[in-house]
């Protein structure tokens, strides 16, 4: 609702008259209009109200008609009807015609006559319009525009929903378009810094590949350097050779035989790198089998230890359990000794013969039940004695077998490793460092060719991915060129709206202060008609 306005003001039973105009619209463009009129209407009715005012009483025919349906000193407590008065003002042809009507509360039978006084009053100030047909007297046709007080109170209603429906669609515009600024600011945002960072980490991977580039070029320089001196040193040993000819034949035999020492001795590195490689994993799988029979011990001893402890908790529960025996036997003797002594008062009374068998019978069942308890007690005890010994001469025989196993695969290892050691000497004496020169040439030649391709490939990557930053760019300022487009179309039509509900305001502003006007300007009259 607007503020320092409110429709319940108009439901106040205190002050019945109402105020509204009742107008047919087609289209939005006809509401703005009409609240436009109305606006100036009221504007204009307001500024000529003292002039209107003090020249009523000579210019207008005040006509009050008041006739009640009974007679007013029977105080029954009975309603009265007035009929409509009504208030012209004859005018030409520049009037416009507002119907004010003021209907009577509703009463109980028990209330008095004098608090509430009923009668309708019809006020008519026209102000003409060339579309409203003229009476005879020269006055313009009569506009009743209210009816009863529920048809006041549902329009009423009618506008206060309507009201509420305008604002409370400004208030739903006004928090997506304070939601379209915010995405707009965190688009913005996450923009500049999407931008920021792409440029930036362009720049340091153009830069990087720049400095690449300069640094293989630069060992491009010094490997043609080398090469150049390599080559010279090429052309060196060529001419020396020529020079040397004659000492070639002599020395051809001896390479020759240095050449079969040096596959002998390469066949041989091969078979011992071969040994030395068997042996390694053969004391590998041996390092694992004797950490595995490590923990095979120890787990034995863990349950040797285990199995101690549970023979002695075994020992000390079959000692509880023939303490218990022992002590079920007394009580059952105690009790068998108590039920002698009651059963001889029985068998005094009973036969000498029944007496005897009885004693024989208790007897045979006390024999059998301790033989059972020894012979159980007696299996137990065998029984632990053997499994213990079993286990422990287990773990003694594997204890054995696994330090035999350890030290003659010791003694084969440093076999080996005394074997490899005197081959790998012997190879170290025969390189030569004219191989080692022309290994690492090639070598180098091979990375220079590698690092080149590599940086072609990656300042090729480097290009793609700049190209792929730029359309994402262009791609994110479109999208915040319509948000802005959308934002620009929301604040024209909250601005739209928000002239027309100030405009609706003012209009029922301006309605409120007029009717109070003409209530305090017509309340003496009434009285005086009266």
């Amino acid at each position: 609702m607007f503020p320092g306005f409110q429709f319940s003001r108009f439901l106040d039973v205190a002050q019945p008259t109402q105020f509204f105009t009742e107008v047919s619209t087609t289209s939005f463009l006809t509401k703005v209009v009409l609240a436009a009129t109305t606006t100036t209407i009221g504007i204009l009715l307001v500024l000529q109200r003292q002039k209107s005012f003090s020249n009523f009483k000579n210019q207008e025919e005040l006509d009050i008609k008041m006739e009640p349906e009974q007679d007013l000193s029977s105080k029954s407590g009975g309603h009265k009807k007035g009929k409509k008065g009504s208030v012209k003002k004859s005018g030409g042809g520049g009037d416009i015609a507002i119907a004010v009507e003021i209907p009577p509360p509703p009463q109980s039978p028990t209330h008095d006559e004098s608090n509430h006084p009923e009668k309708e009053v019809i006020l008519k100030v026209e102000l003409g319009d060339p579309n409203i047909p003229e009476k005879e007297d020269g006055s313009m046709t009569e506009l009743l525009l209210l009816g009863s007080r529920e048809a006041e109170r549902n329009l009423l209603v009618l506008l206060n929903k309507r009201l509420e429906r305008i604002i409370e669609k400004n208030r739903q515009l006004q928090a997506a378009n304070n939601q379209l600024m915010t995405q707009l600011e965190v688009e913005k945002e996450q923009c500049s810094a999407k931008v920021t960072e792409v440029t930036t980490r362009a720049n340091g991977d153009l830069e990087k590949a720049l400095n690449d580039l300069a640094n293989a070029k630069k060992e491009i320089t010094v490997l043609t350097f080398k090469l150049g001196a390599v080559k010279k040193e090429g052309d060196d040993a060529r001419n020396s050779l020529q020079r040397s000819l004659d000492e070639v034949g002599r020395l051809k035999k001896q390479i020759a035989d240095l050449e079969a020492q040096l596959n002998d001795v390469t066949n041989k590195l091969k078979k011992t790198t071969e040994v030395k490689n068997k042996t390694e994993r053969e004391l590998n799988e041996w390092k694992e089998e004797a950490i595995k029979l490590g923990q095979v011990l120890q787990d034995t001893k863990t349950e040797l230890e285990k199995e101690i402890l549970a023979k002695l908790d075994l020992e000390a529960q079959l000692k509880g359990e023939i303490q218990e025996k022992t002590m079920k036997t007394t009580l059952i003797e105690t009790e068998m000794i108590q039920m002698k002594a009651t059963a001889n008062q029985l068998l005094h009374e009973q036969n000498e013969k029944q007496q005897k068998e009885f004693e024989s019978m208790l007897e045979k069942n006390m024999k059998n039940l301790r033989d059972e308890y020894t012979r159980k007690l007696v299996e137990n005890k065998e029984e632990q004695a053997r499994l213990y010994e079993e286990k422990e001469r287990d773990h003694i025989t594997n204890k054995e077998q696994l330090k035999n196993n350890l030290a003659e695969k010791g003694a084969e290892l440093e076999k080996t490793l005394k074997e490899v050691k005197t081959l790998t000497e012997s190879v170290r004496r025969l390189e030569t460092e004219r191989h080692a020169l022309l290994v690492q040439l090639d070598d180098l030649e091979s990375e220079r060719k590698a690092e080149r391709a590599k940086l072609e490939a990656e300042i090729a990557n480097r290009d793609e991915l700049l190209k792929v930053k730029i359309r994402e760019q262009n791609e994110l300022l479109d999208r915040c060129q319509h948000l802005l487009d959308v934002k620009v179309a929301l604040d024209n039509e909250l601005a739209a709206y928000k002239i027309l509900l100030d405009t609706e305001e003012s209009r029922l502003e301006i309605g409120e202060f007029v009717k109070k006007d003409e209530n305090q300007n017509f309340a003496p009259q009434q009285q005086t008609a009266a």
